[in-house]
């Protein structure tokens, strides 16, 4: 006869343990928690859901799609509506491409803007993780990716809000979508 492994011998005994905590053989304990597992994983999707729903509609009249690829390549838009009003007259110089600009240049704004550029997407969570924790601590401090500075620039008005901060970082994402790094 052979000898039952530690591991299945110790599991045996955990088992035993609970059943003796969560209800007798019959499993009603065992039901109980996977009830309560359930109802909790529910919750989080409904929360999940509810978010969702509240992004979207902040955001369903931020630009995309060709009118962002537009602004983006020509930077010369006659008017810009948002929210049936119209914002700003936007006309800017006419864009230059990556290889007019010195290299060095392009490495200046990236060490001194988000040394991390090139090793994140349109939102650097882990930057944004620090400067959340630095404002809750008092301290200011930047977590926004040249991305999300672009899109600040281009579309948002300068207020320092949740809001703006969330509409920031999906017009990064879009933004992300249609320019390659280099652009």
């Amino acid at each position: 006869m052979s000898k039952e492994p530690a591991i299945l011998t110790m599991l045996r005994r955990l088992g035993g343990r609970v059943r003796e905590r969560w209800g007798a053989e019959s499993g009603a304990g065992l039901q109980a928690l996977l009830g309560v597992i359930a109802l909790s994983g529910l919750v989080w999707a409904l929360l999940l859901m509810l978010a969702g729903a509240a992004v979207r509609s902040e955001t369903w009249d931020l630009p995309s799609g060709a009118l962002l690829e537009q602004v983006l390549s020509s930077c010369q838009i006659e008017h810009m509506v948002r929210n049936g009003r119209g914002v700003e007259h936007m006309i800017c110089p006419t864009r230059r491409g990556p290889s007019e600009f010195a290299d060095v240049l392009k490495e200046a704004v990236v060490a001194s803007e988000d040394s991390r550029f090139f090793s994140h997407g349109a939102v650097d969570l882990h930057s944004a993780a620090r400067a959340a924790w630095h404002s809750i601590s008092g301290d200011r401090e930047g977590g926004s990716t040249i991305t999300q500075q672009l899109a600040r620039s281009l579309f948002l008005k300068k207020e320092d809000t949740f809001r703006r901060k969330l509409l920031e970082a999906v017009l990064a994402i879009r933004i992300y979508a249609v320019l390659t790094r280099n652009e």
